[in-house]
């Protein structure tokens, strides 16, 4: 089974820390769900574009 959240932020960010708090935020609510369904997990994959 796999398991997806995403986010866009609509514009380009040249600042690490904004990316930082929503790669964490993310990552968060995405264990949420694991643990809501009793699942494990194997891998973490963050993708940026530029």
């Amino acid at each position: 089974m796999e398991q997806s959240t995403s986010h866009s932020f609509g514009m380009r960010l040249r600042e690490l820390a904004p990316i930082q708090e929503a790669v964490t935020s993310y990552a968060s609510r995405a264990a949420e769900k694991l643990r809501k369904q009793e699942s494990l997990c194997r891998q973490v994959r963050v993708n940026t574009m530029h």
